[in-house]
């Protein structure tokens, strides 16, 4: 972001009128909670001109209102969804017909779309080119694809800062064909790229794609690592966020190469990501790349960037799940031969990996005193609890 940017100018000048309008009649300037304060930087400039022109009452309500933590919502790409209680296990996976079912969203994972992705990319990381082990990297993560409250919560507030038009498209780039697994929706990516794509520690911010369907260049671009105790609890409306330009690297040593030019990757790299069947292996779509580009920076600069809960490692991607559908088809044949045999099996017989689990689940710490039984109360558990616009307030504070 930067004032040579003529839209940048124009996006500083109108948060500079509403952060007068805010201030009308108040004796201090008003600041922000960063729920609002980071959106409102990528806001669609049609959208802050009519808030200009809305009355005060309305403006403010606009400015003031948090409504739901996009942050929060983006950076979830865990399959369990909500804490866990004592004693509660991974839910189970199964396998139908090549395809991989979470039991308790019951949505498929569709193990096609995985072999056409990596076959498009030649079965090689389209940031770093490297043709090892790799994996195919959802854009719009899978976890947050299964939950139609929380979908429609997201759409719902995205339209408080973008144009109806745009979320209509993020919308039917995502409801069409296969939801969250299809082709389009994935890309392969490195071990290291992918964790660090999963934690936004870089986005990629999409150009349109060729005529023909068979190339679209990316801009690569690292993301501030900003630890969430660093992050005011109020802002000004007019403080410009920082996004550094010409990145070589996040954080200390967070860095990818090129594998095959052995240079290191710096923001502004241009990436072409290509495929010969638009028809049969498509690219990733340019409207879930879009919608990924504002909120991993939206991330970024909440704190949420590399600073997801690493005490259960079960990612959003597929990287397991053959393993692991395979062990519990094996699991359920065996006890089905023992039963034939007259033997008497407990209800449930939980696999290695699923005992471990559990002993991670019952070690984790639980509230010891009433403040902590408040505190755990009072967060929500799933992205069902995650409010809609409006439906929280208490956000501003006096800057005298």
């Amino acid at each position: 972001m930067s004032l040579e940017d003529a839209d940048f100018r124009e996006r500083v000048a109108l948060i500079e009128q509403l952060q007068e309008l805010v201030n009308t009649k108040r004796d201090f300037a008003v600041e922000i909670d960063p729920q609002c304060w980071a959106p409102m930087w990528f806001a669609d400039l049609e959208v802050l001109r009519e808030v200009i022109a809305l009355p005060l009452l309305a403006a403010n309500t606009w400015v003031e209102t948090p409504g739901f933590d996009f942050a929060k919502f983006w950076t979830n790409r865990k399959r369990v969804k909500g804490i866990p209680t004592s004693g509660a296990s991974t839910p189970a996976k199964r396998r139908i017909s090549g395809e991989v079912v979470d039991e308790e969203s019951s949505q498929k994972r569709s193990q096609e779309a995985i072999t056409k992705c990596r076959e498009r990319d030649e079965q090689s990381c389209v940031i770093t080119h490297a043709d090892g082990p790799i994996s195919a990297a959802h854009i719009f993560p899978y976890s947050l694809g299964s939950s139609a409250t929380a979908l429609d919560k997201l759409w719902a507030s995205l339209r408080h800062y973008w144009t109806e038009e745009r979320v209509d498209k993020w919308r039917q780039a995502l409801s069409e064909d296969n939801g969250t697994e299809k082709c389009q929706n994935l890309l392969s990516l490195s071990p290291s790229a992918h964790k660090y794509w999963d934690e936004c520690l870089f986005a990629l911010k999409p150009r349109a794609p060729a005529p023909d369907g068979k190339s679209m260049e990316v801009e690569f671009h690292w993301l501030p690592l900003r630890k969430k105790q660093d992050v005011p609890k109020c802002l000004l409306l007019t403080e410009q966020p920082e996004l550094p330009a010409g990145m070589s690297h996040t954080a200390q040593r967070v860095k990818l190469f090129d594998c095959e030019t052995d240079k290191s990757i710096k923001s502004g790299d241009i990436i072409t990501l290509r495929t010969e069947s638009p028809e049969t292996h498509p690219l990733p779509s340019y409207e879930l790349l879009n919608l990924q580009w504002y909120l991993h920076r939206i991330a970024a600069l909440r704190g949420a960037a590399g600073n997801q809960d690493d005490d259960d490692d079960d990612d959003d991607d597929d990287d397991d799940d053959e393993f692991e559908s395979e062990e519990e088809e094996n699991e359920e044949e065996l006890h089905g031969s023992l039963r034939d045999l007259g033997w008497m099996l407990p209800a449930t017989i939980s696999s290695p990996q699923h005992r471990l689990r559990e002993n991670i689940a019952h070690a984790r710490p639980t509230a010891t005193n009433d403040t902590d039984d408040k505190q755990a109360s009072t967060e929500p558990q799933t992205f069902e609890d995650l409010p809609i616009l409006g439906e929280r307030s208490g956000n501003i504070r006096r800057q005298r």
